[in-house]
């Protein structure tokens, strides 16, 4: 296999680029402003359908209030990572692993990242999308008892109780 080859396409090149160049610590970073900015467009999106829906006129689905107030979660989770941090630096908190599930070191601020992106996962996938018609969690609980019906049916058995 030549491997100068697969480095000339752009998309491996890219990835590795964005491998090689941050931080752990920058990547949550990244991760954490990408799912704020698909937590905006879903929210501004479940909102015109919720305004549609009530059958609502003009554009009262867009308003500035809710800008504001997602700039005020914007403030609010990069001070919350940042006084993570100056904790852990003021107070020498040291980094640790979890040698058995992950190959980085942990932080406290790299925990406070992932504390507002699963706050932000959960904004998309359990308010945002079903509000803009999408339900991904009743979807998975409707695929989970098709299932669940097709174990019983191949089994013979017709009572749900007898599922362990």
């Amino acid at each position: 296999m030549n491997l100068a080859g697969v480095f000339n396409k752009p998309i491996v090149l890219g990835v590795s680029f964005v491998a090689l160049s941050f931080t752990t610590l920058q990547l949550a970073i990244i991760l954490l402003i990408i799912m704020i900015f698909i937590d905006y467009v879903t929210g501004v999106l479940a909102s015109y359908f919720e305004h549609k829906e009530n059958g609502q006129k003009g554009n009262v689905w867009f308003t500035s209030q809710k800008t504001k107030l997602s700039i005020l979660k914007v403030i609010t989770y990069f001070l919350f990572i940042l006084l993570t941090a100056g904790i852990q630096e003021v107070f020498k908190i040291k980094t640790f692993a979890f040698e058995k599930y992950a190959d980085v070191e942990f932080s406290i601020s790299l925990f406070a990242i992932a504390i507002c992106v699963a706050i932000e996962f959960y904004s998309i996938f359990w308010e945002n999308l079903p509000k803009a018609g999408f339900d991904i969690p009743k979807k998975i609980v409707s695929v989970y008892q098709s299932f669940k019906k097709l174990v019983l049916s191949i089994k013979g058995k017709n009572d749900e109780s007898e599922v362990n």
